[in-house]
């Protein structure tokens, strides 16, 4: 039904006299025009419900308008720069002004659909290629509590960071693959430094040899710093007479019997050849007629011990 006309000859009636009944204009007739009038626009309306010349489920005008949205600045309403309605497109209203959402913490505000900050709507947007809403683009990035540091936080909720690149300063974040690429325990030959001006200081208790899963023996003490080796030092292998441990006046613990020429021996092995050495002599002396088979008797122990 197309409504160019009234149905109802409303001209006509003005000009009849008064006092004549087809002057008067009854309920029913502008029931009809009314009726009229809203079936064109239904059929007016595009296949989403939208009537021509305006933006897409706002119903406002196209154009730019001044000062039509407001916002409470702390003490009036006051009113925007410019809002500009974008007809045929699915960018809705563009808001060039600086502008505030909400003003208490119980405000709640809702973005259905991707979103994507720092882009226009003709540049050149990332593609989201999976079908589930709600992923937020940023073109430049994030800040975290600016002037309200240790406050701030982004909680992940039990959810992943991925696509991290490789650290540039202290405060990075690092990704699992920089930590076991740059990690002491990573597979490989490891070198620490690259000249002997170089430093390496390790806090706490270290374990050479032994594996995190390995039983490791318990270091009872509450003084971090004790080196636990599981086979072994080697001190100057192909720099012989010239490297040596410096104990700088403390004391090497728990050494067993030396049972070699080269070996080290402990106080008490020191002693008990001492005791060894003193019984044997005294032996040899009680036990010696003359002179001659005393000095025998003397020099067989000592030889039996030095050469043991």
């Amino acid at each position: 039904m197309s409504y160019n006309e009234s149905i109802v000859k409303y001209g006509d009636k003005d000009s009849l006299k008064a006092g004549n009944p087809e002057k008067r204009i009854m309920g029913y007739e502008l029931q009809v025009e009314f009726d009229a009038i809203g079936a064109t626009f239904e059929e007016m309306r595009d296949e989403n419900g939208h009537l021509p010349g305006t933006t897409p489920g706002d119903g406002l005008p196209v154009g730019e308008s001044e000062g039509q949205l407001t916002y409470w600045d702390g003490a009036d309403w006051a009113t925007t720069s410019l809002i500009k309605v974008v007809p045929n497109t699915a960018q809705g209203v563009v808001m060039r002004t600086s502008t505030l959402i909400g003003d208490s913490n119980d405000d709640q505000h809702f973005i259905v659909g991707d979103t994507y900050i720092g882009y226009t709507e003709n540049g050149d947007k990332p593609d989201n290629s999976d079908t589930v809403g709600g992923t937020l683009f940023l073109n430049r990035g994030v800040i975290v509590g600016r002037g309200n540091q240790g406050n701030a936080s982004i909680g992940m909720e039990g959810n992943i960071i991925f696509d991290l690149g490789d650290p540039t300063s202290d405060t990075c974040a690092v990704s699992k693959k920089w930590v076991e690429d740059n990690s002491l325990s990573s597979t490989g030959d490891t070198q620490l430094g690259n000249s002997n001006d170089d430093q390496h200081v390790i806090v706490g208790d270290t374990y050479i040899g032994y594996t995190v899963d390995d039983g490791k023996p318990d270091n009872n003490d509450a003084v971090g710093g004790t080196l636990f080796l599981h086979r072994g030092m080697i001190v100057g292998r192909g720099n012989v007479g010239s490297a040596s441990i410096v104990m700088e006046g403390n004391i090497i613990a728990g050494l067993g019997n030396g049972q070699y020429n080269d070996h080290a021996v402990n106080l008490a092995q020191l002693n008990s050849s001492r005791a060894a050495m003193a019984s044997a002599i005294t032996d040899a002396v009680s036990k010696a007629t003359d002179l001659d088979e005393l000095k025998q008797g003397i020099t067989a122990s000592l030889k039996q011990f030095l050469e043991s």
